[in-house]
């Protein structure tokens, strides 16, 4: 069996990222493609610029530190090439069709459960707004407070076109299906919403429900949080999963599989609502990755979770 290189100037790097699951080697590489330019690779890694930073930091910490300057660049450059020629995978995608399926009713083959051997893990990372006091919505479910503009959505949208899959629970999905499934046509939608229209339609999409049996296009049901299977489902190839749904997230942060919290913070105090946060039975570490502040008042908080 042939095995990935440890460049020995990486070798802690290639470490890290087996045994937490992290990227800081795509990192690397992707920083070192665009010569060492931090923006431009936030940018082609979907990271918020101080998240970068930290990973960038990290690398650092982890290989020696800074290579820029050093007779060391050239070396890490073809030493991540080289990993990442050894370390290549084919990718296939999964498709439930266009009416949707429904996991009792799919085979071991064709199962998105069934692992493929991807290179790396993949995150379940909850993207959710919340006001100041904790809650993502009133107690007759309105979410009309939720500040959303373009500079917001622009930036949401970037951050989608890097993901592999939502996830929702049932309500969250009805609400978004509801109004997304039909807002391409809309000749009243500004640019970003039309953009995500069609995100929305193209990306595969896991909804959680013990009664709905049959979906829209693109979309598959799962009836019950088993983690195992959803643990089989990260380890599929592509890109991240986004989550969406308090009582969702509760579920699978009672088994540790949310990976990271995006959170958009938005100023208003509600007083009373549904908590995004609703008993999920488990006290969890957090690292910062990140702070975005938006002109309309809203706050980012991007945070991981410790080992993740």
């Amino acid at each position: 069996m042939r095995h990935s290189p440890r460049p020995r100037q990486l070798g802690a790097v290639v470490e890290h990222d087996e045994q937490r699951r992290s990227e800081l080697m795509r990192t690397l590489a992707v920083w070192l493609d665009t010569g060492c330019n931090t923006a431009q690779a936030a940018r082609e890694l979907h990271l918020e610029r101080q998240s970068m930073h930290h990973r960038l930091q990290r690398i650092f910490e982890l290989c020696g530190g800074d290579p820029r300057g050093t007779g060391r660049l050239v070396a890490f450059h073809l030493a991540t090439r080289l990993a990442r020629l050894y370390s290549a995978r084919p990718i296939t995608a999964f498709s439930t069709g266009s009416r949707g399926a429904s996991l009792e009713r799919t085979t071991a083959a064709t199962s998105p459960f069934a692992a493929t051997g991807g290179t790396r893990m993949r995150k379940i990372i909850l993207m959710m707004s919340a006001s100041l006091d904790g809650f993502f919505e009133t107690l007759d479910r309105d979410i009309s407070w939720h500040l959303v503009d373009d500079e917001l959505l622009g930036f949401l949208n970037e951050q989608f076109r890097g993901m592999g899959a939502f996830m929702f629970g049932r309500i969250t999905y009805d609400v978004m299906a509801d109004y997304w499934n039909t807002a391409a046509p809309d000749p009243d939608i500004s640019a970003h919403m039309f953009e995500f229209a069609g995100i929305w339609r193209e990306m595969p999409k896991f909804v959680f429900s013990r009664t709905l049996t049959q979906a829209g296009s693109n979309t598959t049901v799962i009836h019950d949080v088993v983690p195992e299977q959803i643990a089989e489902l990260k380890a599929q190839p592509g890109g991240d999963i986004v989550l969406s749904g308090a009582n969702l997230a509760s579920a699978l942060m009672q088994h540790g599989l949310i990976d990271e919290f995006r959170i958009r913070v938005n100023p208003i105090v509600l007083g009373q609502g549904r908590p995004l946060f609703e008993d999920p039975g488990v006290r969890m570490g957090l690292r910062l990755e990140g702070t975005r502040t938006f002109r309309n008042g809203v706050v980012l908080l991007h945070y991981s979770r410790n080992g993740a």
